[in-house]
């Protein structure tokens, strides 16, 4: 008898790292936050937790499964599982990454459309490439105080990095600074479920890109990483080619995506 219960991710940290170490590749901030931020299921045989899954509400109003895990000796149940979340919870879609065996394969069992949704770059092999155009002595890290200017320079894009998260150090943001002026900012969110791994993303000032300064941002960001006995990743959305190439420039591969996948 399979049930579903409503419970705290927290309570139930040893069964999550069991999940993460059954990824076959990096995951980046992104797809973290739409586990640690979704609503979490443990999963009972009788009286026995043989498991959990993740539901998270999108923008869109959609209804995602973003996790999905069974003890070994439970895994011949998955099919059926995973067809009972999807249609007693009404989950349209899936945010599955290409390293999660199991998640992936029993969504495409169920799948009605699979989209590409991002790429994940490793940095764990070191490669020999060109060294950045704006060495490290034009990062300059950004305090709180600083904020209200970086907001203006950037829009909205990091509107979801509160002043609050920066204080308590929960992610990192360095400007590259040439000439007093700004040229761009780059950030660095260590992952919380999959550790040692360090997300580090960027944004250019628009009359300062084609310059080599994202590059540069990502190689000093890099740096920086492997400095702390990290080692540093990164993610964009699959049809950011510009952004893309920036992370292959830096020696950063890729060799899992982020799929959509839809049920309904």
């Amino acid at each position: 008898m399979i049930k579903f219960e409503k419970a705290v991710m927290s309570d139930f940290m040893e069964m999550s790292n069991s999940y993460i170490k059954t990824l076959t590749g990096v995951v980046d901030d992104f797809w973290e936050q739409h586990i640690i931020d979704g609503d979490f299921y443990i999963i009972k045989s009788d009286k026995s937790i043989i498991g959990f899954y993740t539901l998270f509400v999108e923008w869109d109003k959609k209804k995602y499964i973003t996790s999905f895990y069974l003890s070994e000796e439970y895994l011949g149940l998955a099919q059926e599982i995973i067809k009972r979340i999807i249609y007693d919870f009404e989950v349209e879609k899936a945010y599955v990454a290409t390293c999660d065996e199991l998640f992936l394969s029993v969504c495409l069992d169920f799948n009605k459309e699979v989209s590409l949704q991002a790429y994940f770059f490793d940095g764990a092999i070191l490669h020999d490439v060109r060294p950045a155009e704006y060495g490290f002595e034009c990062m300059k890290k950004v305090n709180v105080n600083e904020m209200p200017k970086i907001r203006q320079l950037t829009g909205d894009f990091y509107d979801d990095f509160s002043d609050e998260g920066l204080a308590l150090g929960e992610f990192e943001l360095y400007s590259l600074v040439k000439d007093k002026e700004i040229l761009g900012v780059g950030v660095m969110v260590p992952n919380k479920l999959q550790k040692g791994y360090v997300a580090c993303g960027e944004i250019v000032l628009k009359q300062y890109r084609r310059k080599g300064v994202a590059r540069s941002l990502q190689l000093n960001m890099a740096e920086i990483c492997r400095n702390n006995g990290l080692i540093p990743i990164g993610g964009c959305w699959y049809g950011n080619i510009e952004s893309k190439l920036t992370f292959n420039s830096c020696g950063r591969y890729s060799r899992t995506r982020l799929l959509n996948i839809t049920f309904r």
